[in-house]
């Protein structure tokens, strides 16, 4: 909730007076906006800090019913997808690419994070 309130923030306050007509740069920062945040996930997952509560969910089901973190990331997502539909939120091709590319995305930069962050 904390993370759609600074968003929504940004959105209003900071970013209000830019804007990217052009769709090719839509979809690079699209693209790179997901790897960020996945890349973000995958260094939270890593370290000894503790989880946001989104991630929570997705590290449970991972750890106590042995879900790889692609499919429980996936899950949690698809469900948090669903509801914001249900209730009649704003979801676009970017949501659903989002929900789509942080799970494959994290399962494959979290053995680099975690390597990383051993060495350091």
């Amino acid at each position: 909730m904390l993370v759609g309130i600074i968003i929504d923030f940004c959105m209003l306050v900071i970013f209000k007076d830019i804007s990217i007509n052009n769709q090719f740069w839509q979809w690079v920062l699209l693209i790179s906006s997901t790897v960020v945040l996945s890349a973000g996930i995958s260094f939270a997952i890593s370290s000894t800090m503790p989880l946001s509560p989104a991630d929570v969910p997705v590290i449970i089901m991972n750890q106590k019913f042995g879900i790889k973190l692609v499919t429980s990331k996936l899950i949690f997502d698809g469900i948090m997808l669903i509801l914001a539909i249900l209730l009649g939120g704003p979801v676009g091709i970017g949501t659903i690419i989002v929900t789509l590319g942080t799970g494959p995305l994290i399962q494959i930069l979290t053995p680099y994070t975690k390597q990383w962050m051993d060495n350091n």
